[in-house]
């Protein structure tokens, strides 16, 4: 702010000593110019207009008209007006001075506006460019984290692979040869020794489950199909032709309501409706399972629920439920390896839905799950 000062007040100076400059050459003179009284003090008001703005023009101006009239117009050393003319010609020159500071002065304005403008400018292209370089680096981060993960993901193929072969296979073979020992040496096995026999079976039955349920939750994302409009009432229906036995053999009753079409892998939505279903068929006691299946448009969106009248889940284990591996019952009481809602969240996450759980009126539970509605639609 000093500098600033200092530099308007040193134009202002200038601006003083330009018509002085203009006198003395024009006294230097004076006797070939001497009918054009204002012949150098007009480009003195101007570059002193043009070096100190509207400030400096009027105070050329008045001292420049000041000089003229006391030193070269009738009545000489006087600043009374001798006739109408040199009044004209003083008033004519002072109007012509202020008006060169004035446009001098919205020039300067008009500068300094144009300048901030530019740094603006250059300040907005600077951003711009450091935008741009962050997003390449973002870009580039991007890539390799797809990279990672496209070699992640062939890692879980590689695995998937693994599981679904070399793993069962010395499985297969320690379920074969036990049964094969327990066939063959029937009448030389005590009481202890079956047992023994049977829980190694048993486990390693478990083990093949549990190996064929993790295949199945790593090919949620890995070997699912592109999301194209396809209809839930089938997809509904053909998970309930996969259940028929296990519906003849409970009495189960299964209330289907309009469902419609959505945006989804039919064959992982056929899957979802077949774990949620077959939850609510075998967590049900002492009667027989009744099932509701219905859905409700929201914006975007649509939110299924699955209502049952099984066991009903208290609220404080809601939210382990979706664990994988993570269960409430023993094996005896209920069988499964406890991944089946792990996958069927995996699979609503997939397609961009939510997935919850509340109580049903008179209990029993609601699982419900939201899919995008048809593109079309």
């Amino acid at each position: 702010m000093k500098a600033q000062n200092l530099n308007m007040l040193l134009r202002l100076i200038f601006a003083m000593f330009l018509p002085l400059m203009a006198f003395v050459l024009q006294s230097m003179f004076w006797g070939a110019i001497e009918p054009f009284v204002w012949f150098l003090f007009y480009p003195a008001v101007f570059f002193s207009s043009w070096v100190g703005g509207l400030s400096g023009g009027v105070i050329a101006t008045v001292i420049s008209a000041a000089l003229v009239k006391y030193f070269f117009i009738p009545v000489e050393g006087s600043f009374e007006v001798g006739d109408p003319v040199s009044l004209v010609s003083i008033g004519l020159f002072m109007g012509i001075g202020f008006l060169f500071g004035y446009s001098q002065e919205r020039v300067k304005k008009a500068n300094l506006e144009t300048e901030e403008a530019l740094a603006v400018a250059r300040s907005a292209n600077e951003q711009l460019r450091f935008e741009v370089e962050a997003r390449r680096k973002a870009n580039h981060a991007l890539e390799v984290s797809s990279q990672n993960l496209a070699r992640s993901n062939a890692e879980l193929e590689q695995f998937a692979y693994v599981a679904s072969h070399d793993l069962q296979e010395p499985l297969r073979m320690v379920v074969g040869y036990v049964q094969l020992m327990e066939k063959r040496l029937a009448d030389k096995l005590d009481a202890d020794t079956r047992e023994f026999m049977g829980f190694a079976v048993d486990g390693a039955l478990r083990m093949q489950n549990l190996i064929q349920d993790i295949l199945a939750y790593s090919r949620v994302s890995t070997k699912g199909q592109a999301l194209a409009p396809t209809d839930s009432a089938a997809a509904l229906k053909e998970a309930l032709a996969l259940l028929a036995s296990r519906i003849d053999e409970t009495g189960a009753e299964v209330d289907a309501q309009s469902l419609p079409v959505v945006d989804a892998d039919r064959r992982q939505l056929v899957q979802l409706f077949q774990n949620l279903v077959g939850n609510a068929i075998k967590f049900c006691k002492d009667h027989a399972p009744r099932v509701r299946v219905q859905a409700a448009r929201e914006t975007g969106r649509w939110r299924f629920s699955v209502t049952d009248n099984g066991i009903g889940i208290a609220p404080e284990y809601r939210d382990q439920l979706f664990v994988i591996f993570k269960r409430l019952h023993t094996r005896r009481e209920y069988p499964g390896t406890g991944i089946g809602l792990a996958i069927c969240k995996r699979i609503v996450e997939r397609h961009g839905g939510e997935m919850g759980i509340e109580s049903a009126p008179g209990g029993g539970s609601v699982f419900w799950f939201t899919l995008p509605e048809e593109a079309s639609a």
